[in-house]
């Protein structure tokens, strides 16, 4: 995957129209146009206002359609570089509900191995989601009793998250088939990072 990008285009976009609106708003200081502010009634000076205004606005409406398309675009090519180089890869858009549920779905599904990243700082019960709530208790139940399938959860350290992965290692006590790690050092507590990513692997290999 290629690193991200400057957002050169935007900031273009974002300093071309500046620029505009402020040589637009010289106008009035301009000696070959001051003259188009300078009307004999008040009726007329307001409507070239109002196409003033409007012209405004129609710079303001047209960069952020063409930062919104360009992003539109830059979305749709990550995409299909990701199908490009992992051509196995499915990128689907699923409500909460869905995406509980195909994971669940996934994990009872599993022949030989199950891996999970957990890197958020506080635990999942911290959200009062209904179906969040009911993945992770079918998760531990799924890892509990499905005994021929690997299970390796890496959970990200924290004080919030001690203590449920206390209760997780008193709940799998004595199962040979699951794996519990804590990673501490690559994502430090005090380094909230709120868009970071759990990732759930299901079958990747047989180890």
């Amino acid at each position: 995957m290629r690193k991200p990008k400057f957002p050169w285009f935007n900031v273009g976009v974002a300093v071309t129209t500046f620029v505009v609106q402020l040589l637009l708003s010289l106008t009035a200081f301009v000696p070959t146009t001051q003259r188009f502010w300078h009307s004999g009634s008040s009726g007329e000076f307001y409507n070239r206002l109002t196409i003033f205004i409007g012209i405004q606005l129609l710079l303001l409406t047209t960069a952020v359609t063409l930062i919104l398309i360009k992003g539109l675009k830059d979305q749709q090519d990550s995409f299909s570089e990701m199908r490009s180089a992992l051509p196995l890869t499915v990128v689907r858009t699923l409500n909460d509900a869905e995406f509980y549920n195909n994971f669940r779905a996934a994990v009872a599904a599993a022949k030989n191995s199950v891996r999970i990243a957990y890197l958020a700082t506080y635990p999942p019960g911290e959200v009062p989601d209904r179906n969040r709530k009911r993945y992770y208790e079918e998760m531990l139940e799924l890892m509990k009793d499905r005994s021929t399938i690997t299970f390796k959860r890496l959970i990200r350290a924290s004080e919030k998250n001690r203590p449920w992965v206390m209760e997780l290692l008193r709940e799998l006590k004595g199962k040979a088939n699951v794996e519990l790690a804590v990673l501490t050092r690559d994502l430090p507590d005090e380094d909230d990072m709120p868009l970071t990513l759990s990732v759930q692997v299901v079958d990747s290999d047989k180890t």
